[in-house]
């Protein structure tokens, strides 16, 4: 069953636009359990990252899935300014280089630090390493959302 139409008019599907205002929204959130974790409010930093990691992997698999069966890319990107181009193509490999790595950091580093919080080792030897995995995944993200941005731009609204 298709997804309902774009809802401003571009060639991407409701799916995907929900997924770009959710990696904006999601940045405010991310700010807000980094200040949690600088506060010391452990379980409310753990809290919205879970939930953030989470939303993050029903998101991406979701848009994979509409993507695939949209026919790819190409189908959303036909008949757009910038269809075939070199131009298209590293935009959308930039972002899905960044989003990776970014998948990567999201799968492992909640596990981890789940462990470690469970086992009540805060502060610990792992905090200097969690905290700077941390930033790493913030600014994965960053790129992330940013380069998911710009390949909506480029790709579905130009």
């Amino acid at each position: 069953m298709p997804m309902p139409p774009s809802l401003i008019g571009s060639r991407a599907d409701l799916l995907i636009e929900a997924v770009v205002v959710a990696e904006i929204i999601a940045i405010p959130v991310l700010l807000r359990a980094i200040r949690a974790a600088r506060e010391g409010q452990h379980g409310l930093h753990k809290g919205l990252q879970l939930t953030l990691a989470t939303v993050f992997a029903v998101a991406t698999i979701a848009l994979e899935v509409d993507i695939r069966m949209a026919g790819g890319m190409s189908f959303f990107a036909a008949g757009g300014r910038y269809e075939g181009t070199v131009f298209l193509d590293a935009v959308l490999y930039g972002h899905l280089g960044v989003a990776a790595v970014n998948a990567a950091l999201w799968s492992v580093f909640p596990i981890v630090s789940w462990r470690r919080f469970r086992a009540r080792l805060l502060p610990g030897t792992f905090s200097a390493v969690h905290r700077t995995l941390g930033w790493w995944a913030v600014i994965a993200y960053a790129l992330t959302a940013g380069s998911g941005l710009a390949l909506y731009i480029v790709g579905f609204v130009f």
